[in-house]
């Protein structure tokens, strides 16, 4: 795997992990989505037609893209700010987007990748601490850097206790 990112290798034993140890007609009692899994509702509204549709959807990863923000709690703000498109219905310009999460993981697996305009030299701080919308925080226990970067958490550091880990 002389390409692999160390994010995919995670993704893939965490996925492996989980399809191993739950039947496949019981997929929701897997040790690894009672860890990691949580849930993501994502609202769309058009003011044009009022056409609104709600998709509520399992959540292992949340996957962000660094833009002008200078650190992580910045991205998460923005990934779940209101954002408005054009509407697939009726080709409206006004349809809002709503992401929420409304069941947050015990453990948080993030995936942060860089945008092609953003450069490698240029900062990005990661705190150590982070914050979803509405619930509590986020501890950060690691981070991997590299092309991608995947940082896991934990809430309340209340599921593992790992003291002074250092994150890049």
């Amino acid at each position: 795997m002389p390409n692999t990112s160390a994010f995919d290798i995670v993704i893939s034993i965490l996925s492996e992990l989980h399809y191993i140890l739950a039947p496949v007609k019981d997929l929701e009692a897997s040790p690894v989505l009672e860890i990691f899994g949580g849930r993501m509702e994502t609202r769309h509204k058009c003011v044009s037609c009022e056409m609104t549709s709600v998709n509520n959807e399992l959540l292992l990863c949340i996957q962000l893209s660094l833009s002008e923000s200078e650190n992580l709690q910045q991205v998460i703000d923005e990934a779940f700010r209101t954002k408005t498109i054009r509407c697939p219905k009726c080709s409206g310009k006004f349809c809002n987007v709503q992401k929420e999460i409304t069941e947050a993981p015990m453990v948080l697996l993030l995936h942060v990748s860089r945008v092609p305009e953003w450069s490698k030299e240029k900062s990005f701080r990661v705190s150590p601490s982070i914050e979803l919308p509405n619930f509590s925080h986020y501890k950060i226990l690691g981070s991997v850097q590299d092309e991608n970067v995947a940082i896991v958490t934990c809430p309340d550091n209340s599921l593992v206790s790992i003291a002074n880990r250092r994150v890049n």
